[in-house]
């Protein structure tokens, strides 16, 4: 989905400091999902970056993800395709997230235009809306 991708040699990786919609969130999980493939294409090289915590609780490697030295998660979160959410003590990068958050929403860019976030994806998963 747009805040998980799956590298061939180390299998799923969590990207840490953002969150997409989830996919029974129609249509924005499918809109975030594609944005993360136009981001990083099928078979790019990628360079993983780790924080302080090595996995989740589902067991997907926790990791910043770098591509031709852009930062995908950061890109994900500029473009409107994520938010910036914070899970300490992984919070290297959370104010660069955090400021990439708000110019993406006041420049209504990806989900921000079409109200994508009324509901956040840790809201949501929460039940909460």
């Amino acid at each position: 989905d747009g805040d998980t991708i799956e590298c061939k040699a180390q299998g799923p990786v969590r990207l840490i400091g953002i969150d997409t919609p989830e996919r029974d969130q129609v249509p924005f999980g499918t809109a975030a999902t594609a944005g993360m493939a136009a981001l990083l294409p099928v078979g790019a090289t990628v360079q993983l970056s780790p924080d302080k915590t090595q996995r989740d609780r589902y067991g997907r490697i926790l990791a910043y993800a770098w591509y031709e030295g852009a930062s995908v998660n950061w890109l994900m979160i500029r473009q409107g395709w994520a938010v910036s959410l914070r899970y300490p003590p992984d919070t290297r990068y959370a104010d660069w997230f955090d400021r990439a958050e708000a110019r993406a929403h006041a420049e209504q860019r990806g989900l921000w235009r079409v109200d994508g976030f009324s509901c956040r994806p840790k809201q949501h998963r929460a039940k909460q809306c």
